[in-house]
């Protein structure tokens, strides 16, 4: 039996549910998004958080630096956004230029705007099984499984790769 895993039904269920949640709520959240250069597979990334921020409601701060930037000044900048209010979240789109230590980047993220998960706090709390965030693309697949009412328990399962971002979470 082939089953068809369809993501855009509970795309537009999540959507829904977070557009009234954010209405409903007090606070006027914003997303930074920091993008150095100007990779095109980046840009179309950054593009859709903007376009799917403003689709539930949710104000995109997109701040793009050449790809010269020194690591100080990005650091710098981490710095600002951890200690404007304003700014509910921070990510950092990759990919980064080789003078830019991805390792220190993460770790200058405050933990609690760190919507990526990368931060060895985020990290190693989801190592533990304690509440972290989860990273967006193994949290995707947790909830079509969810969705689907999949059951994993007890089967084996195949994951590909180490990558920070979907293999080790």
């Amino acid at each position: 039996m082939t089953l068809e895993l369809r993501a855009k039904p509970l795309i537009r269920e999540i959507y829904s549910k977070l557009r009234i949640e954010i209405e409903n709520s007090s606070l006027d959240l914003t997303l930074a998004v920091v993008m150095i250069g100007d990779d095109p597979a980046a840009r179309f990334y950054v593009q859709n958080i903007e376009k799917k921020g403003r689709k539930v409601g949710i104000n995109i701060h997109t701040i793009i630096f050449p790809k010269t930037i020194t690591q100080q000044k990005l650091l710098n900048k981490l710095s600002e956004l951890n200690k404007d209010d304003h700014i509910h979240g921070i990510m950092v789109q990759k990919p980064l230029p080789p003078q830019i230590n991805e390792e220190l980047i993460n770790e200058q993220i405050d933990p609690l705007k760190d919507v990526d998960g990368f931060h060895p706090v985020n990290m190693g709390n989801l190592v533990l099984e304690k509440d972290s965030l989860l990273p967006s693309t193994p949290a995707a697949v947790l909830e079509i499984l969810k969705y689907y009412q999949i059951k994993t328990g007890g089967q084996n399962i195949v994951i590909l790769g180490r990558s920070n971002i979907v293999g080790k979470p």
